[in-house]
């Protein structure tokens, strides 16, 4: 994780403090009462930014399973043969290929496909085959998540509902293939995956974000942190609250007594305070900066990178120039998990990590956002010359050998995927889109390549690395131990 940033969090909330106790220090004559009021007044903004942030965090995590799902119903709505067997009706299919699957690997509650007429033609909850409906599983918003997917034509909508009485996160698209050239289907069927907020998710929100007790309740909470589930009819379906840190409390504890004796400590409570301020900083910045990375590698994770990719397109509209997004995905990563385990396949993922990073500038910003999928922000310059160079330096880089338990060496290869800014959009989700996209196509297209986005007036590849990247290759020894 990048310490600087926490540092520099940690700095500026510790000189707040500073400037507000070190003036009351000069005036003497009415210091026992200006500082307890000091120390509460300090206690309750402590508690107040800690639980903000917690607030921000339960957030973001809810923001970011809706991304997966997303992310989830696109990839397999987009899939050819799901249009193909959907379109036919082949039940069977879809239930071995896309209900079960999605319940086994994913853990998401209910799939469903719905016709155009509103009609479900597929349903499956918890893994088994179901007669329901999905209007009567489902509860009230369900219409407006159909509806707003319909207008959209791509892509994926996302939402909160109930289902079966619980808050469930929706993704909603069109099951129709997705290329560049590909034009919407007509009231095509919609695929629909269901993932209620239960126990398990909240186990999960809990560990990952540090949120103690986190639980769903049903009532407003009056006296603690929450984060209020709306549906599409802005109606609140529940909330999330949790036991919210209070550091001020832990700060009043340890300066009370202190005060009592402040004629004769004044010296060693002002330490203390500033001790305190310091390591509550501490705690916030670093509870901020899990939140935004990957816990396996320490790269940022899909909420900073869309944090950054928007602060970088904010500023190529103002006067920045232009710069790079790249999608990419590992060949050959999932026979490694099946063959020699799963922590020799996160050892794979932290040394793949950490070689696309010795390969990037300091200034461009890589991501992990899921699996063996990774983000790429290249900043400075959209030249495709320039780019194609970097990327195929990733990919040599990529492929040396890596060596398991010492003796057994293993490679993979690597597909990568770029979109253009500006050349091929300004806005940070169709950049993504468009650079996933050009992976696809690079997949389809033979694996281990860079694949550029194209439209219908260019068509381009790059196919060969250039004098620069084998001098960026060079930098890694063969057989690079892990």
């Amino acid at each position: 994780m990048d310490t600087r940033t926490i540092n520099n969090t940690q700095e500026a909330y510790h000189e707040l403090i500073t400037k507000v106790t070190v003036p009351l220090a000069v005036a003497v004559a009415v210091l026992l009462c200006s500082l307890l009021a000091t120390l509460v007044l300090v206690a309750d903004y402590q508690t107040s930014i800690a639980q903000s942030s917690q607030i921000k965090l339960a957030g973001g995590a809810l923001t970011l399973r809706k991304k997966q799902i997303e992310k989830a119903v696109v990839d397999y709505s987009s899939w050819n043969q799901a249009v193909d067997h959907t379109d036919s009706r082949d039940l069977a299919w879809i239930d071995e290929e896309i209900g079960r699957p999605i319940f086994q690997n994913f853990s998401f509650d209910m799939t469903f496909v719905i016709a155009a007429d509103g009609s479900t033609i597929y349903s499956m909850i918890e893994g088994n085959r179901s007669d329901h409906e999905a209007g009567k599983v489902l509860g009230s918003g369900l219409k407006e998540l159909l509806a707003k997917a319909r207008a959209a034509g791509h892509g994926a909508v996302s939402g909160l509902i109930a289902a079966d009485g619980k808050p469930a996160i929706v993704a909603i698209a069109p099951i129709q293939v997705s290329t560049p050239d590909a034009q919407p289907a007509q009231d095509p069927d919609l695929l629909v995956f269901v993932n209620i907020i239960d126990e398990a998710m909240l186990r999960e929100i809990c560990d990952v974000y540090l949120l103690s007790d986190l639980k769903l309740v049903f009532l407003k909470p009056q006296d603690a942190p929450f984060v209020e589930l709306t549906s599409p009819h802005d109606d609140a379906i529940g909330f999330l609250t949790w036991d919210g840190v209070r550091p001020g409390d832990a700060l009043l504890q340890t300066s009370v007594p202190v005060w009592v004796f402040i004629g004769f400590t004044f010296a060693l409570l002002s330490a203390a305070i500033l001790r305190q301020a310091r390591s509550t900083a501490r705690m916030i910045a670093e509870s901020e900066a899990q939140a935004k990375h990957d816990p396996l590698t320490g790269l940022p994770n899909r909420l900073l990178l869309f944090e950054r990719l928007d602060a970088k397109t904010r500023k190529r509209l103002s006067y920045g120039p232009g710069f790079a997004v790249a999608y990419l995905d590992l060949d050959g990563f999932k026979p490694i998990n099946d063959r020699y385990g799963h922590d020799a396949g996160d050892e794979v993922l932290r040394v793949i990590a950490r070689r696309i990073r010795q390969t990037i500038d300091q200034d461009d910003c890589l991501a992990r956002i899921g699996g063996d999928e990774f983000a790429l922000i290249l900043g400075g310059s959209s030249d495709r010359a320039e780019i194609a160079t970097i990327a195929h330096a990733i990919i040599s880089a990529v492929e040396h050998p890596i060596l398991i338990k010492d003796v057994i060496p293993i490679m993979v290869s690597i597909t990568i995927g770029v979109a253009l800014a500006p050349e091929d959009g300004t806005d940070p989700l169709t950049l993504l889109r468009k650079a996933d996209i050009a992976l696809y196509e690079g997949k389809n297209g033979g694996k281990r390549q860079v694949r550029f986005y194209e439209d219908e007036r260019k068509k381009e590849a790059i196919s060969s690395p250039t004098q620069e990247t084998r001098q960026r290759i060079h930098k890694f020894p063969p057989a690079a131990k892990v």
